[in-house]
């Protein structure tokens, strides 16, 4: 049985810090101010309760350290969690073919042997036997569901952008121009159909995301400004705001839609993370300093894994999970209260995590490479 932790793989400025001991009062006196964070119910003590009292320590690295791996040939466009324990599915960037990866035994198998061309973007439905594919078309850009194990496809149109899919599979959300040229946001069938809209507005800098498999969160930009805001839409229309005027603010839901990740450029601290309990609005600053699109949510309960520029800062210029890094990987387990080096990136080896997962079983790190664009696995240890 796979015990509930919080792996949180994590770097900041004052990791010289830790090693002295010196980050554990910095991260106790983060959590102290923090209390209310998860918000504990009854004899439960929240995650902010735990930190404020916890003495945290850094564990040596591990001897024999794995390193990750290439485990794919060819540039990949995507990857999703499979059905099977441990299974990747991926997508080759070229020839639009999806694979399934055996992560333990690093066996690859054809999905779909079905080519897709033009391929921009693709996003897999959970357990990975469908896909959403956006693909450059005459006519402009196409979005196709596609049914990986039947090799059926129905087209969404070309007036459709900014696809997302529910936690659960069975809704799709986008955004669509009306004849008024506003922005709607409409909820559907995966394959389009029973189109319900949520929400009109003139908003043009929009992208949106689920929540729940109710709920969804806007990102939007007002064009007077360079922050972004986020915002929840709730099934019933209600809008709220989440975050105001953040600057190259990226996310990253927990699977339960409870709390969130999130990173934003300062002038203080360039980009850093911090984490967000939306029940109760409190929000911590995690002293990590990387992208919330480098890190990924484990399916397992409370657990998180981050790769960390090891030199370089993020900046205001480019959007953060696309600026080429040396990557570090660190893991947090909220469970020991220790805080280990999983791997230290090296200018020998060139690896810069994006559109990182946890498998299923929570033993593997996998993530495409920036650099060569190949999909790569690291394990746990």
């Amino acid at each position: 049985m796979y015990r509930r932790n919080l792996n949180f793989i994590s770097h900041s400025k004052n990791l010289r810090l830790l090693q002295a001991g010196t980050l554990v009062a910095v991260i106790s006196a983060v959590a102290m101010s923090s209390t209310l964070l998860f918000g504990g119910n009854g004899g439960t003590a929240s995650i902010a309760d735990t930190l404020a009292s916890a003495s945290f320590s850094q564990l040596p690295i591990p001897t024999g350290v794995a390193k990750p791996k290439a485990v794919s040939e060819n540039p990949v466009i995507a990857l999703g969690v499979s059905s099977g324990s441990d299974v990747i599915s991926y997508m080759e960037q070229e020839t639009g073919k999806s694979f399934l990866l055996t992560l333990a035994t690093q066996r690859t198998s054809i999905q779909s042997n079905t080519p897709h061309s033009g391929v921009l973007s693709v996003n897999y439905f959970p357990r990975s036997q469908r896909v959403i594919i956006a693909s450059q078309k005459p006519t402009g850009v196409e979005y196709s569901y596609v049914d990986l194990a039947t090799q059926q496809s129905v087209s969404l149109g070309t007036n459709i952008k900014k696809v997302s899919i529910s936690p659960d599979g069975n809704s799709i959300a986008f955004l669509k121009k009306n004849s008024d040229d506003a922005t709607v946001v409409v909820v559907a069938s995966p394959d389009g159909s029973n189109q319900i809209s949520r929400l009109t507005t003139r908003t043009e800098e929009l992208t949106l995301f689920w929540r729940t498999n109710k709920d969804l969160v806007l990102k939007s930009r007002r064009p007077d400004r360079a922050g972004y805001d986020l915002a929840l839409l709730r099934e019933n229309g209600s809008l709220s705001t989440i975050l105001s005027n953040k600057e190259n603010l990226e996310t990253a839901w927990s699977p339960d839609g409870n709390y969130l990740l999130y990173s934003f450029f300062d002038t203080t601290d360039g980009v850093s993370l911090h984490l967000l309990a939306l029940t109760s609005g409190t929000k911590v600053p995690l002293g990590v300093y990387t992208s919330a699109e480098k890190c990924s949510w484990s399916s397992y309960g409370l657990s998180i894994t981050c790769g960390v520029p090891s030199k370089k800062s993020l900046t205001r210029d480019i959007s953060s999970s696309r600026t080429a890094t040396i990557d570090d990987v660190y893991t947090y387990d909220f469970d020991n209260n220790t805080l280990r080096l999983m791997y230290s990136g090296s200018s020998s080896t060139l690896l810069g995590v994006t559109k990182p997962l946890i498998s299923s079983s929570g033993k593997y790190f996998v993530f495409i490479n920036m650099f060569d664009s190949r999909l790569y696995s690291l394990p746990f240890q």
